[in-house]
C-alpha cells in the first residue's frame, strides 16, 4: 500500500486537461485530443480495470438506430471505425434485431423513415411472418406487430478497443492515473479546476460499488492519502457514475447506473451426456 500511495504521489499534480472516467467514452476522449494536438492530459479513475464500469459490462452493441440525429451521426461514425479495424474492435456485422409491440410500431416505423430520408441508413421492417422466417428460433410472437432489422449494425469487443485507446493515447503523452477517487471538485477561477483525489487501489466490487453509490454532498473522512490535480479542462466521462460527478462540480446530469440487458431462455429438449 505504501509503495503504490508513492508512486501514484510522483504523478505531476497539474494538466492542462482533466477527465474523469477512463472507460470507453473517456479513453477515445483523451486520445482524440492527443491526436488533434492537445498536450498535458490526465485521464482520473478508482479503477483502471473497470470492475464497475459500463465498458466492461456492456453486451458490445453498436447501433445507428437511434432517435437523435448527434446519436447516429457518432454511432455511424463509430460503427465505420469498428467496421474498417476489425483487428484492434473485434467488430461482427451482425445487424440489429428490434421486436415491436402495437403500442410502440408507429413510432418504429417512424424511426425507420427517420433513418432512410434523413441519414441514408436502410432499416428492414420485417410483418411478424416474416419474423418468424428469418429467426424460427423466436416463436413467442402473439403480441407483437412486427420488427426491424438494422444490418449496418454489429457487436464488438469493448475492453479491446478501451485497451487499444489507452494504448495509443498513452503514446501521445497521456497519463492515466489509477486508484484516484475524486472526493471534491473546485472552480477558484473561470479558468481553473482542482480535483481533491483520495489514493486508494481498487479492493473490490462491493467496496467500490459503496463508493460509486455514496452521496458527495455527505463529508466522509480520508481512508488514504489526498493528492489536489489542477486543470484548466474538465471532462465529465464518468458513464453511470456522471450524476455523482456533476453534484461535485455544480451541476445536475439525469443519469444513472441501470441493468439494460437481460435474457431468459427456455431450452428445450436438451440432451445432457452422462
Amino acid at each position: 500500500k505504501r509503495r503504490y500511495d508513492s508512486i501514484m504521489a510522483a504523478h505531476p499534480k497539474t494538466f492542462d486537461t482533466l477527465i474523469i472516467g477512463a472507460g470507453l467514452l473517456g479513453s477515445s476522449t483523451a486520445y482524440h485530443l492527443a491526436r488533434m494536438g492537445a498536450k498535458n492530459i490526465a485521464v482520473v479513475d478508482a479503477d483502471l480495470a473497470g470492475l464497475l464500469s459500463s465498458s466492461e459490462l456492456n453486451a458490445g452493441g453498436a447501433r445507428a438506430t437511434w432517435d437523435q440525429d448527434i446519436n447516429v451521426q457518432l454511432a455511424r461514425e463509430s460503427i465505420r471505425f469498428l467496421a474498417e479495424n476489425p483487428e484492434i474492435t473485434g467488430y461482427r456485422p451482425c445487424g440489429y434485431l428490434w421486436m415491436w409491440d402495437p403500442s410502440k410500431w408507429d413510432s418504429a416505423l417512424h424511426r425507420v423513415k427517420f433513418l432512410k430520408q434523413k441519414h441514408g441508413i436502410d432499416v428492414d421492417v420485417l410483418s411478424v411472418k416474416a419474423l418468424q422466417e428469418k429467426t424460427p428460433f423466436i416463436d413467442k410472437t402473439e403480441d407483437l406487430a412486427g420488427a426491424t432489422f438494422s444490418p449496418l449494425d454489429g457487436l464488438f469487443n469493448p475492453n479491446l478497443l478501451k485497451n487499444y485507446l489507452r494504448d495509443e493515447a498513452r503514446k501521445l503523452g497521456v497519463e492515466f492515473l489509477e486508484g484516484h477517487r475524486v472526493k471534491a471538485v473546485a472552480l477558484p477561477k473561470a479558468d481553473h479546476v482542482e480535483l481533491t483525489c483520495e489514493l486508494i487501489p481498487p479492493k473490490n466490487e462491493s467496496e467500490l460499488k459503496d463508493f460509486y453509490e455514496s452521496d458527495p454532498a455527505v463529508p466522509q473522512k480520508a481512508s488514504g492519502q489526498t493528492q489536489t490535480l489542477t486543470g484548466k479542462f474538465l471532462v465529465n466521462a464518468a458513464g453511470p457514475w456522471a450524476a455523482r460527478m456533476a453534484k461535485l462540480i455544480g451541476y445536475e446530469s439525469p443519469v444513472f447506473p441501470v441493468r439494460r440487458q437481460v435474457s431468459i431462455f427456455d431450452v428445450r429438449g436438451l440432451r445432457v451426456a452422462s
